[in-house]
Protein backbone atom coordinates (compact mmCIF):
# COMPACT_ATOMS: atom_id res chain seq x y z
CA UNK A 1 0.00 0.00 0.00
CA UNK A 2 0.99 3.55 -0.65
CA UNK A 3 2.13 5.25 2.60
CA UNK A 4 2.74 9.12 3.66
CA UNK A 5 6.33 8.77 2.46
CA UNK A 6 4.73 8.33 -1.26
CA UNK A 7 6.46 4.35 -1.35
CA UNK A 8 4.83 1.01 -1.44
CA UNK A 9 6.60 -2.10 0.22
CA UNK A 10 5.62 -5.32 1.93
CA UNK A 11 7.76 -5.74 4.49
CA UNK A 12 9.21 -4.03 6.96
CA UNK A 13 11.97 -4.07 9.41
CA UNK A 14 11.96 -2.79 12.56
CA UNK A 15 15.38 -1.28 13.42
CA UNK A 16 14.73 0.86 16.30
CA UNK A 17 11.12 0.39 18.49
CA UNK A 18 9.68 0.11 21.75
CA UNK A 19 9.38 2.85 24.48
CA UNK A 20 7.95 6.36 23.10
CA UNK A 21 8.12 8.13 20.00
CA UNK A 22 8.64 6.78 16.65
CA UNK A 23 10.23 4.05 15.12
CA UNK A 24 12.49 3.88 12.42
CA UNK A 25 11.38 1.63 9.62
CA UNK A 26 13.28 -0.32 6.73
CA UNK A 27 11.85 -2.21 3.76
CA UNK A 28 11.76 -2.49 0.17
CA UNK A 29 9.26 -1.74 -2.43
CA UNK A 30 6.48 -3.63 -3.13
CA UNK A 31 6.56 -5.31 -0.06
CA UNK A 32 3.73 -5.67 2.72
CA UNK A 33 4.21 -3.51 5.48
CA UNK A 34 3.89 -4.48 9.44
CA UNK A 35 5.36 -2.00 11.98
CA UNK A 36 5.21 -0.68 15.57
CA UNK A 37 3.69 3.20 15.49
CA UNK A 38 5.10 5.55 17.89
CA UNK A 39 6.08 3.31 20.05
CA UNK A 40 2.90 0.76 20.74
CA UNK A 41 3.58 -2.82 19.88
CA UNK A 42 1.18 -4.34 18.44
CA UNK A 43 -1.06 -6.61 20.78
CA UNK A 44 0.45 -10.77 20.98
CA UNK A 45 -1.92 -12.99 19.49
CA UNK A 46 -4.43 -14.78 21.69
CA UNK A 47 -4.19 -17.56 23.41
CA UNK A 48 -6.70 -20.80 24.11
CA UNK A 49 -6.70 -23.41 27.07
CA UNK A 50 -8.48 -26.45 25.75
CA UNK A 51 -9.96 -28.57 28.56
CA UNK A 52 -11.78 -31.88 26.27
CA UNK A 53 -13.54 -33.73 27.54
CA UNK A 54 -14.74 -37.13 25.68
CA UNK A 55 -17.38 -39.62 26.98
CA UNK A 56 -15.63 -43.30 26.61
CA UNK A 57 -18.64 -45.18 28.24
CA UNK A 58 -19.91 -48.71 27.70
CA UNK A 59 -22.94 -46.57 24.87
CA UNK A 60 -20.15 -45.38 22.50
CA UNK A 61 -19.35 -48.96 21.20
CA UNK A 62 -21.97 -51.24 22.19
CA UNK A 63 -25.65 -50.67 22.04
CA UNK A 64 -27.26 -51.19 25.43
CA UNK A 65 -30.34 -52.09 24.08
CA UNK A 66 -29.65 -54.44 21.57
CA UNK A 67 -25.80 -55.03 22.51
CA UNK A 68 -24.78 -54.62 18.90
CA UNK A 69 -21.81 -52.45 17.92
CA UNK A 70 -22.87 -48.52 18.77
CA UNK A 71 -21.97 -47.64 14.83
CA UNK A 72 -21.75 -43.59 14.49
CA UNK A 73 -24.02 -42.94 11.40
CA UNK A 74 -22.32 -40.48 9.84
CA UNK A 75 -18.85 -40.25 7.51
CA UNK A 76 -16.70 -43.54 8.17
CA UNK A 77 -13.65 -43.29 10.36
CA UNK A 78 -12.24 -46.63 10.86
CA UNK A 79 -11.11 -48.44 14.28
CA UNK A 80 -9.67 -44.65 15.56
CA UNK A 81 -8.11 -46.58 18.64
CA UNK A 82 -7.16 -50.33 17.46
CA UNK A 83 -9.52 -51.27 20.34
CA UNK A 84 -10.19 -54.21 18.19
CA UNK A 85 -14.34 -53.36 18.81
CA UNK A 86 -15.92 -53.03 15.31
CA UNK A 87 -15.09 -49.99 13.02
CA UNK A 88 -16.85 -46.66 13.13
CA UNK A 89 -18.21 -46.71 16.99
CA UNK A 90 -19.54 -43.74 18.17
CA UNK A 91 -15.90 -43.67 20.14
CA UNK A 92 -14.21 -43.21 17.02
CA UNK A 93 -15.94 -40.86 15.88
CA UNK A 94 -15.71 -38.92 18.65
CA UNK A 95 -11.79 -39.68 18.96
CA UNK A 96 -11.73 -38.72 15.01
CA UNK A 97 -13.14 -35.45 15.30
CA UNK A 98 -10.84 -34.38 18.44
CA UNK A 99 -8.01 -35.42 15.90
CA UNK A 100 -9.43 -33.01 13.11
CA UNK A 101 -9.46 -30.33 15.84
CA UNK A 102 -6.24 -30.43 16.96
CA UNK A 103 -5.32 -30.57 12.55
CA UNK A 104 -7.65 -27.25 12.07
CA UNK A 105 -5.59 -25.49 15.12
CA UNK A 106 -2.22 -26.13 13.58
CA UNK A 107 -3.60 -24.98 9.65
CA UNK A 108 -5.16 -21.85 11.39
CA UNK A 109 -1.75 -21.15 13.78
CA UNK A 110 -3.61 -20.96 16.78
CA UNK A 111 -1.56 -20.82 20.05
CA UNK A 112 -3.28 -23.23 22.52
CA UNK A 113 -2.63 -25.66 25.05
CA UNK A 114 -4.63 -29.36 24.94
CA UNK A 115 -5.32 -31.10 27.82
CA UNK A 116 -7.35 -34.53 27.66
CA UNK A 117 -9.88 -36.22 29.94
CA UNK A 118 -11.79 -39.13 28.84
CA UNK A 119 -14.31 -40.45 31.46
CA UNK A 120 -16.78 -43.68 32.02
CA UNK A 121 -17.59 -44.32 35.60
CA UNK A 122 -15.48 -42.19 36.71
CA UNK A 123 -12.85 -39.86 34.79
CA UNK A 124 -9.06 -40.18 33.32
CA UNK A 125 -6.97 -37.80 32.85
CA UNK A 126 -4.98 -38.60 30.34
CA UNK A 127 -0.94 -38.13 30.00
CA UNK A 128 -0.49 -35.09 27.37
CA UNK A 129 2.99 -36.35 26.98
CA UNK A 130 4.04 -39.69 26.17
CA UNK A 131 7.60 -39.10 26.74
CA UNK A 132 7.45 -39.22 29.93
CA UNK A 133 6.02 -42.39 31.37
CA UNK A 134 4.55 -42.33 35.15
CA UNK A 135 4.10 -39.04 34.99
CA UNK A 136 0.50 -37.78 33.96
CA UNK A 137 1.45 -34.52 32.17
CA UNK A 138 -1.59 -31.91 31.89
CA UNK A 139 -1.03 -30.51 28.48
CA UNK A 140 0.13 -30.33 25.63
CA UNK A 141 0.96 -27.83 23.03
CA UNK A 142 -0.98 -28.11 19.27
CA UNK A 143 2.19 -29.27 17.72
CA UNK A 144 4.34 -31.50 20.75
CA UNK A 145 5.87 -34.36 19.29
CA UNK A 146 8.19 -34.77 22.15
CA UNK A 147 8.56 -38.69 21.97
CA UNK A 148 9.54 -37.97 18.46
CA UNK A 149 7.23 -40.46 16.52
CA UNK A 150 5.96 -38.39 14.36
CA UNK A 151 2.71 -37.48 15.48
CA UNK A 152 1.50 -35.14 17.68
CA UNK A 153 1.24 -35.86 21.39
CA UNK A 154 -2.37 -34.87 21.88
CA UNK A 155 -2.98 -37.34 19.25
CA UNK A 156 -1.50 -39.95 20.61
CA UNK A 157 -3.40 -39.25 24.16
CA UNK A 158 -6.54 -39.51 21.84
CA UNK A 159 -5.82 -42.70 19.94
CA UNK A 160 -5.08 -44.30 23.78
CA UNK A 161 -8.56 -43.46 24.52
CA UNK A 162 -10.37 -46.70 25.18
CA UNK A 163 -14.26 -47.61 26.94
CA UNK A 164 -14.56 -47.24 30.59
CA UNK A 165 -17.68 -48.09 32.26
CA UNK A 166 -20.67 -46.40 32.37
CA UNK A 167 -21.56 -42.72 32.28
CA UNK A 168 -20.88 -40.24 35.00
CA UNK A 169 -20.62 -36.12 34.22
CA UNK A 170 -20.00 -35.31 38.15
CA UNK A 171 -16.97 -36.89 38.48
CA UNK A 172 -15.76 -35.60 34.59
CA UNK A 173 -16.45 -32.15 35.71
CA UNK A 174 -14.37 -32.16 38.74
CA UNK A 175 -11.39 -33.35 36.56
CA UNK A 176 -12.32 -30.90 34.05
CA UNK A 177 -11.95 -27.91 36.86
CA UNK A 178 -8.79 -29.55 38.12
CA UNK A 179 -7.09 -29.97 34.71
CA UNK A 180 -7.95 -26.12 34.43
CA UNK A 181 -6.41 -25.68 37.55
CA UNK A 182 -3.00 -27.39 36.56
CA UNK A 183 -2.58 -25.56 33.85
CA UNK A 184 -1.45 -21.36 33.64
CA UNK A 185 -4.65 -19.37 32.66
CA UNK A 186 -5.02 -17.82 28.99
CA UNK A 187 -6.59 -15.05 27.32
CA UNK A 188 -9.70 -18.00 26.78
CA UNK A 189 -10.49 -20.78 28.77
CA UNK A 190 -12.57 -22.89 26.70
CA UNK A 191 -14.37 -27.06 28.04
CA UNK A 192 -15.07 -28.99 25.43
CA UNK A 193 -17.97 -31.65 26.00
CA UNK A 194 -18.47 -34.44 24.20
CA UNK A 195 -21.49 -37.72 24.91
CA UNK A 196 -23.69 -39.63 23.75
CA UNK A 197 -26.06 -40.40 26.52
CA UNK A 198 -27.24 -39.37 30.26
CA UNK A 199 -25.25 -39.40 33.41
CA UNK A 200 -25.68 -42.72 34.99
CA UNK A 201 -23.73 -42.42 37.87
CA UNK A 202 -22.25 -39.37 40.71
CA UNK A 203 -24.39 -36.62 41.82
CA UNK A 204 -25.39 -33.72 40.42
CA UNK A 205 -23.36 -31.26 38.98
CA UNK A 206 -24.81 -28.08 38.40
CA UNK A 207 -22.68 -26.77 41.33
CA UNK A 208 -19.26 -27.37 39.02
CA UNK A 209 -21.18 -25.93 35.74
CA UNK A 210 -21.54 -22.97 38.18
CA UNK A 211 -18.20 -22.95 39.36
CA UNK A 212 -16.70 -23.21 35.48
CA UNK A 213 -18.90 -20.23 34.45
CA UNK A 214 -17.58 -18.40 37.71
CA UNK A 215 -14.00 -19.02 36.41
CA UNK A 216 -14.86 -17.53 32.84
CA UNK A 217 -14.70 -21.14 31.07
CA UNK A 218 -16.55 -20.89 27.73
CA UNK A 219 -18.74 -24.85 27.68
CA UNK A 220 -19.56 -25.97 24.32
CA UNK A 221 -21.63 -29.25 24.55
CA UNK A 222 -21.63 -32.10 21.97
CA UNK A 223 -24.27 -34.69 21.86
CA UNK A 224 -23.09 -37.81 19.90
CA UNK A 225 -24.96 -40.15 17.89
CA UNK A 226 -28.66 -41.15 16.96
CA UNK A 227 -30.24 -40.56 20.20
CA UNK A 228 -28.07 -38.72 22.58
CA UNK A 229 -30.03 -37.02 25.42
CA UNK A 230 -29.79 -33.32 24.96
CA UNK A 231 -31.20 -31.63 28.80
CA UNK A 232 -28.25 -32.94 30.29
CA UNK A 233 -26.13 -32.35 28.08
CA UNK A 234 -27.79 -28.45 28.03
CA UNK A 235 -27.20 -27.68 31.35
CA UNK A 236 -23.27 -27.68 30.67
CA UNK A 237 -23.30 -25.63 27.86
CA UNK A 238 -22.50 -21.82 28.08
CA UNK A 239 -25.10 -20.43 25.54
CA UNK A 240 -28.23 -19.04 27.02
CA UNK A 241 -30.94 -20.46 25.67
CA UNK A 242 -28.98 -23.84 25.69
CA UNK A 243 -27.64 -25.04 22.58
CA UNK A 244 -26.04 -28.46 22.64
CA UNK A 245 -24.67 -29.09 19.18
CA UNK A 246 -26.06 -32.71 17.95
CA UNK A 247 -23.42 -34.64 15.95
CA UNK A 248 -25.19 -37.38 13.78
Amino acid sequence: DENSLGFSFTSVDVVEGGGSGNDTLEGAAGVDANWTINGVDPPPPPTFNFVIVVDASGSTVTDQVTFLPAIFPGTSVGDVNNDGFAPDTILDAELAALIDFRDQLEANGELATLSLISFGTTATPEDMDPSTPGVNDPSTTVTADNDGNGVADFEDAVRGVRVQGVTNYEDALTAAIARFDAIPVADNQILIFLSDGVPTVGGPYDTLVTELENRGVVRHAFAIGLNPALPPLDLIDSDVPPNTIRVL
